[in-house]
């Protein structure tokens, strides 16, 4: 078995045109990898699977120089055997993976991955509160107390990193910030992580959940149903609609399936209607079983491989989907009154109904 050990170090240099981002070039050397290996960097998708972006080959000692764009952001350095082709923007979870985290500001890192320990000095990793989220996180801490060390780390360093930005995403969508919080915290973040690729994630998440609030007009949308047939939600002004998030893959979404039939059973053509929307689905096949398993009647729409506007945003973020199952009632004039867990939208649902 080969023995795995990197070392890199990334240094940021300043643009050569002001419109060009600053780039990261990422030196290093992986013990057990020869010529006949490539070295790919790669980002998180929206989805949350590493997309390869760049890539370098690496010398018969395991040497490589990988020159990025990549900055302000958690990258991966992912090694694969030369003759394992990935083309770029292609699923990366093949091969070896060590995680970095860039910050286009000057800062350099210094990074030592070895037994699947990773020690790193310079720049964010110097940073005491990134150490106790570090030393968790590779420990398999809970992740309460990982989540609860990340949310240290913003407080003590609220706008100067990108990783700031980072943990400011995931507190304003877990809903541990409401918009005014997330909205302060995000305008006083510096101008360069505001452009920063989750600096820009922050913004449209707070607008998503602006647009997507109770009492906000609901999204228009035209999705193709599972028939092919276009499903328009303005079409159903007049009713009451409820929108079902869910998955085929999810467990809980399975489980809540028979409560929302036996819901759509009673109250269809009393006023009210379902569209199920199911998100992240790997294979159109098993979403089609479980629509025929679960016995869901009423429209369905797989959302994975498709667009409601223009500027290609899936139907998930405009409605700031963020677990599954998640419903969203809507009133006949197509106002949001309730979004939540299936047995609290159909509980208001149901006081509408008395």
């Amino acid at each position: 078995m080969k023995n795995f050990v990197i070392t890199v170090v990334a240094a940021a240099f300043a643009a050569l045109c002001p419109e060009l981002r600053s780039e990261n070039i990422i030196s290093g050397q992986i013990e057990g990898l020869t010529s006949k290996d490539k070295i790919y960097a790669a980002v998180f998708d929206k989805k949350g699977l590493p997309q390869a972006v760049d890539s370098t080959n690496v010398d018969d000692k395991g040497r490589f120089t990988l020159k990025t764009r990549l900055a302000d952001t958690e990258a991966l350095i992912v090694a694969l055997p030369a003759q394992d082709k990935l083309a770029m923007g292609k699923n990366a979870f093949r091969g070896r993976l060590f995680s970095i985290f860039l910050e286009g500001d000057g800062n350099v890192y210094n990074m030592k991955v070895s037994g699947g320990k990773t020690v790193i000095t310079g720049g964010i990793y110097n940073v005491k509160a990134f150490s106790k989220i570090k030393y968790l996180t590779e420990n398999k801490a809970p992740f309460e107390d990982i989540e609860r060390a990340r949310e240290d780390f913003f407080r003590a360093n609220p706008y100067k990193y990108a990783y700031s930005a980072y943990v400011l995403k995931h507190m304003v969508q877990d809903g541990k910030m409401n918009v005014r919080e997330g909205t302060d915290a995000y305008e006083n973040l510096d101008s360069r992580i505001k452009l920063s690729p989750y600096g820009q994630e922050v913004f449209r998440i707070l607008n998503f959940i602006r647009i997507s609030s109770v009492g906000a007009k609901a999204p228009d949308f035209t999705l193709a149903d599972k028939d092919k047939h276009d499903i328009t939600l303005s079409d159903y002004r007049g009713k009451y609609v409820i929108l079902v998030f869910w998955g085929s893959w999810c467990g809980a979404s399975r489980a809540a399936n028979p409560v929302l039939a036996q819901f759509y059973k009673e109250h269809n053509g009393k006023g009210f209607e379902m569209i199920s929307l199911a998100a992240r689905e790997q294979s159109e096949q098993a979403w089609m079983e479980a629509i025929k398993k679960d016995c869901l009647t009423w429209p369905q729409i797989n959302t994975t491989s498709q667009v409601f506007d223009e500027d290609q945003v899936e139907i998930t973020d405009a409605y700031n989907i963020n677990y599954y199952p998640q419903c969203v009632l809507i009133d006949p004039k197509g106002i949001i009154i309730a979004r939540g867990t299936v047995k609290d939208v159909l509980e208001k649902a149901g006081e509408i109904i008395k």
